[in-house]
């Protein structure tokens, strides 16, 4: 998975990208399905998958701290899934995206599952 990041009003440290990228990686597992050919290839091959993903700190107008948002564009072959979320934490808002995307790719494996049934 190739995994861009990009920062608004911020500073990225090391530990904090290698945090980003363990979350969002750990959602490459679910490129299998959206692979071309996966039952006639012998060599069972992963998707090309990108996730864009881009956090920042917000000012929310007449509220006092630090507010932080972060959006993710996870782009498969035949599918581009967008989750954006916003916290008082960089971690916890990189946590609450990963979350949608996962809900956001079950639900279209699913649908996916259930078109294929239909006669």
């Amino acid at each position: 998975m190739n995994i861009i990041i990009r920062t608004k009003d911020c500073e990225l440290t090391p530990t904090f990208k290698e945090f980003i990228e363990e979350k969002i990686g750990s959602l490459e597992k679910y490129s299998v399905m959206f692979q071309e050919d996966a039952d006639h290839d012998p060599v069972k091959q992963k998707a090309k998958v990108e996730a864009i993903v881009e956090i920042g700190k917000s000012t929310l107008h007449h509220r006092k701290g630090d507010n932080y948002f972060a959006e993710c564009h996870l782009v498969f072959p035949r599918k581009t899934l967008t989750a954006s979320a916003a916290s008082e934490d960089f971690k916890s808002s990189i946590i609450e995206v990963r979350e949608e995307l996962q809900r956001q790719i079950t639900d279209y494996k699913d649908k996916m599952i259930e078109l294929s049934r239909k006669p």
